[in-house]
């Protein structure tokens, strides 16, 4: 609700801003250019909403009065600005009979001050209302880790009043904890009462206390919400926390067969965004293999063998971005400057295209667009034995991107992996067009900036 009533509030400045333009610029007689302009400028802010999201501009993580964001707003601004003038002057001249320069101008101020306007009020409006008071009952690494994070990102609504350590032998210190922490459960009823609690999370430890059930129970008719720990992690972490999961939960949230039209359409999808990315390889392949050759000696093509869906073996394809015979001594995980990637792999790497033959996998059915990173095998066997639930990402095909590679990062060790599995198993239980949609235009982001993951 919260992001879409940002939504809201940023195509409501949109328009804004489009008018109060041609007010500026045509005074009384402005209402006569507004059938004139208003068409191609609304085809316009379909990409400029774009822009924003890929941004990250939509993402309450990111809502803070920081120079961060406004970092963030003012480069979209840039951007979307520079879509604009290719919009007017390259694309749409001979349809729309308009060329903008000055409308344009004066739009970039009026946007400008209204959007930062607009964002700073909402900024400040995440931190200073909607609070729901809350309390997290039961104390462990997931507990700790949450309740700092929710305390230091007041934007997500919750007021973290106290968190209860109710083990027998505290398993944290105070020391560098930013909120207040109580031992036991003797202050519960009167805080309950005092503090005006709206919210209760509770940890798996919670529930070993004696008489809780009856407790919570009487709590409850004062209209207190109880969340357990690991639905809130989920809902505001957008992952899963491993410790506070067990098999019963894949059964119950996993499991499900309701998406099969989904998985019929994201097939359908999938071939025709192949398509597309076979028909770019085509155009490329020429040129980045002219180069590939000239730059160091071997094949164009890398082919290594991952895990698929349902532990099917298969061999991924790449352009070759490292030396030849790079992995002669065995398998090994990826690290930052890797001496064994060629100065043009690094290129290829930076702006993914050394994925991009992966379309073929794609098209076999071997890998789709989006899903958990496919992994080697001998990664696989390693990490099902060391990380609790690791092999249920194998419930899906691996993919050219994924939530977890757009939220975390691409691999560079096995400390990785773990926290990238909560982003896999979160995409797994929640995958939709909506999560898919969003992978892909983070991905695009991505690419363009050249960053990497």
């Amino acid at each position: 609700m919260k992001r879409f009533f940002l939504f809201l509030g940023d195509v409501l400045i949109l328009y804004l801003s489009l008018y109060l333009t041609l007010f500026l610029r045509y005074g009384a007689g402005f209402s006569s250019q507004i059938s004139i302009h208003l068409i191609p400028f609304s085809l316009l802010f379909i990409f400029w909403i774009i822009v924003f999201y890929i941004a990250g501009l939509y993402e309450l993580n990111l809502s803070k009065n920081l120079p961060d964001f406004y970092s963030s707003l003012f480069n979209s601004i840039a951007i979307s600005i520079a879509l604009s003038v290719i919009f007017f002057y390259l694309i749409a001249l001979e349809i729309i009979q308009i060329a903008p320069r000055r409308n344009l101008l004066i739009y970039l101020v009026v946007f400008t001050g209204l959007i930062s306007l607009w964002r700073y009020l909402y900024n400040r409006l995440l931190e200073k209302t909607f609070k729901n008071n809350t309390i997290i009952v039961g104390f462990d690494q997931i507990s700790f880790e949450f309740a700092k994070f929710l305390n230091r990102n007041p934007q997500y609504g919750y007021n973290l009043k106290y968190a209860f350590d109710i083990s027998e032998q505290a398993a944290f210190s105070f020391r560098d904890i930013d909120f207040r922490q109580l031992r036991g459960t003797r202050d519960m009823e009167r805080i309950l009462n005092d503090e005006h609690i709206n919210t209760i999370i509770l940890s798996p430890e919670a529930y070993r206390l004696p008489n809780i059930i009856d407790f919570f129970y009487k709590a409850s008719k004062k209209g207190i919400q109880f969340v357990n720990l690991a639905t809130a992690y989920e809902r505001i972490l957008k992952k899963v926390p491993l410790e506070a999961i067990s098999q019963l939960w894949f059964l119950e949230k996993v499991s499900r067969t309701e998406k099969r039209f989904y998985e019929f359409m994201k097939r359908l999808i999938d071939i025709v965004l192949s398509l597309i990315g076979l028909t770019a390889l085509i155009v490329i392949f020429p040129f980045v293999g002219l180069v590939i050759k000239l730059t160091s000696s071997g094949s164009l093509f890398y082919r290594q063998k991952r895990v698929g869906k349902g532990g099917k073996i298969f061999e991924v394809i790449k352009f070759r971005s490292m030396i030849e015979n790079a992995e002669q001594n065995g398998a090994v995980w990826a690290q930052k400057e890797d001496p064994r990637v060629t100065k043009f792999g690094r290129f290829l790497r930076k702006t993914r295209l050394d994925e991009l033959p992966q379309v073929i996998n794609i098209l076999k059915g071997e890998m789709a667009v989006v899903g958990p990173r496919a992994e080697r095998p001998e990664f696989v066997e390693k990490l099902k034995k060391e990380i609790p639930f690791y092999e249920e990402r194998l419930l899906v095909r691996p993919g050219l991107s994924g939530w977890a590679q757009i939220n975390y990062g691409k691999d560079l060790g096995h400390n990785d992996t773990k926290e990238k599995l909560q982003y896999d198993l979160y995409y797994i239980k929640n995958r939709s067009f909506t999560i898919d949609l969003a992978v892909i235009l983070k991905t695009i982001k991505t690419v363009l900036s050249a960053t990497g993951w």
